[in-house]
């Protein structure tokens, strides 16, 4: 079995620059008026390079170093229609005027990329695409011109495949300024030539587009494009479903859909899975998913991200003659095929990698938190409202534990969306006797808080399954005590006996009085070993030991209070002949 993970956190620092002159103005809607947050406003030069870009903010308002050569400026937003304005002279105030596209879709001009379609779709697919590449945009320009301090989750963890449960689990936090926390691992030029794995003999590594590979015109290129309607996971928007082209059947790429919030036009998501895997991989639904939030102050990024990722085996029943027949030769642009996708394989369990911006603070004070998904419960005694304190409860495959207080109650906080297996062990009488354990499988979503109840049985019960049957009241302990002798000690008819006062009575000249004593004798082992049940908290217990009736030594010890079991290492020097 090979594991194989690759994730990267960029933390991106701005560098600032001084210009004599600059540009600026605000952008708004030609229905309402209103200011428009989020527009790409583009400085160019004559030739139509791209001197300096950046986003309009809440009010609208944007500002840019203007260079002698600036000629014009482009404005772009989804849902409406791009603007290209003409920079007069010197002038350095701009306002810019949007018109909405009613509906989102309506035909808009956009250049002759093949869209796989010649049909009435092509212009509709078209249109929905350089909508998408207005908010992809927004999401580039937007880490360039207002980054944040950001609090980054990152997490990489096993699953099971049958039920998702989660095998084993670890979970990091960084904080930085940035905002764009996940990026892809090769450009987009390079994932449009080589495909979105790469495979050597250390194993396999997987990459996942972010919002430049989206952007960048080689992935038009090498994608086909279609409008699909909202879905019962995406009620309210609309999406755009892109597959890869003819011909890179190769190569391993990604199909799926953009999705757009129709309402506030948006991007809000992204799905999507790998291609030309092993069967065994396309059935585990290999691929992943980014989850875009757009900010009053125009910002949008990459809030979350995930990959999940198939663990295979191979299954060496074939021959290697057959291999390397069925894998011999080259492919149209010279890629060698690859034997990992001929081969036999089967998934084992899954591998996710991924990470969620919990938090972030922009320089305008702006700032974001993520509801957070958090677990937390009760360990009560069983079939009874009685709660048990100091029970260990533990996410299973994680380092997530907690002790539950003189409530019983218990609290993870944040905890990565899941299906766990939620463990308490009672660790009262773990140096005597096996921990008494209890579990059971939680969902955790996304943004919620989830309760689990969990019940052990009671420790009074325990004691007495401990003490072979014998009364164990409420509110007293047991005793495990050791006698250490010399090596020529024989403990052979050797015993203990415990006495204790039983209870207090009060006389009336408001002394005490003793009510009576309670007795109890006990075995000890060949290995020294005995035990003493029943005793009240706080009790002074006076120990003997005997062999056959006879005294060999005493002394005495205080039960303490607040624990249900207590050791006592008796050291005795027997008397000459008692051996």
């Amino acid at each position: 079995m090979r594991r194989w993970l690759r994730l990267i956190v960029l933390l991106a620092w701005p560098v600032s620059a001084v210009h004599a002159q600059r540009v600026a103005g605000t952008v708004r809607d030609s229905g309402s008026a209103m200011p428009l947050a989020g527009a790409v406003i583009v400085l160019l030069d004559t030739a139509g390079s791209t001197l300096a870009r950046t986003l309009s903010d809440a009010n609208g308002r944007y500002a840019l170093m203007r260079a002698a050569s600036a000629a014009r400026l482009r404005v772009i937003r989804i849902g409406f229609q791009p603007r290209v304005v003409s920079l007069g002279g010197a002038a350095t105030m701009v306002d810019v005027v949007m018109v909405r596209i009613p509906p989102l879709l309506a035909p808009v001009e956009v250049s002759s990329k093949a869209l796989c379609s010649d049909g009435p779709d092509r212009k509709r697919a078209a249109a929905f695409w350089e909508q998408a590449r207005a908010g992809l945009l927004a999401a580039v320009v937007a880490r360039e011109a207002k980054p944040a301090f950001a609090t980054l989750l990152t997490y990489s963890r096993f699953t099971a495949l049958n039920d998702g449960h989660v095998l084993q689990q670890q979970v990091k936090s960084a904080s930085g300024t940035t905002t764009r926390p996940f990026l892809a691992l090769d450009t987009p030029r390079q994932l449009a030539e080589r495909g979105y794995i790469q495979e050597d003999g250390s194993g396999r590594v997987y990459k996942a587009p972010d919002a430049d590979v989206l952007l960048d015109e080689s992935f038009a290129e090498t994608h086909c494009f279609d409008v699909v309607a909202e879905d019962a996971e995406h009620p309210g928007a609309m999406g755009l479903s892109f597959e890869p082209a003819q011909g890179r059947d190769s190569l391993v790429d990604v199909r799926g859909v953009l999705w757009v919030d129709a309402g506030v036009l948006a991007l809000r998501s992204m799905d999507f899975r790998f291609t030309q895997l092993e069967p065994a991989a396309v059935r585990a639904g290999a691929g992943g998913a980014l989850r875009f939030q757009a900010m009053s102050n125009g910002v949008v990024f990459i809030q979350e991200w995930g990959m999940r990722l198939p663990v295979l085996t191979e299954d060496q029943s074939r021959s290697v003659a057959r291999i390397d027949q069925m894998t011999r030769g080259q492919d149209a642009r010279g890629n060698d095929r690859r034997i990992s996708r001929i081969m036999n394989r089967t998934v084992v369990q899954m591998s996710e990698v991924g990470g969620i911006v919990i938090g972030a603070k922009w320089t305008d004070s702006l700032t974001y938190r993520k509801s957070l998904a958090s677990l937390s419960g009760v360990v009560r005694v069983d079939r009874s409202a009685l709660p048990l304190s100091g029970v260990v409860v533990s996410l299973v495959g994680t380092s997530d534990s907690a002790r539950t207080d003189s409530s019983g109650a218990f609290a993870f906080r944040p905890v990565i969306p899941g299906r766990y297996t939620v463990s308490a062990t009672d660790t009262a009488f773990a140096s005597y006797a096996n921990p008494r354990t209890v579990s059971t499988s939680v969902a955790v979503p996304d943004g919620r808080e989830t309760d689990v109840l969990l019940q052990l049985p009671s420790r009074t019960s325990t004691m007495s399954r401990m003490c072979d049957g014998q009364r164990t009241p409420e509110n007293s302990v047991i005793l495990f005590g050791t006698v250490v002798a010399d090596a020529l000690f024989n403990f052979r008819g050797v015993s203990v006996a415990a006495n204790w006062l039983d209870q207090f009575t009060s006389r009336p000249d408001g002394r005490n009085a003793i009510a009576g004593r309670a007795d109890q004798l006990s075995d000890v082992s060949p290995k020294g070993q005995f035990r003493v049940c029943g005793i009240p908290e706080q009790r002074r217990v006076q120990l003997t030991l005997r062999r056959d009736g006879r005294r060999m030594a005493d002394t005495t010890v205080l039960a303490p209070s607040g624990n249900r079991a207590f050791t006592v290492l008796w050291s005795v020097i027997p008397k000459a002949g008692a051996r």
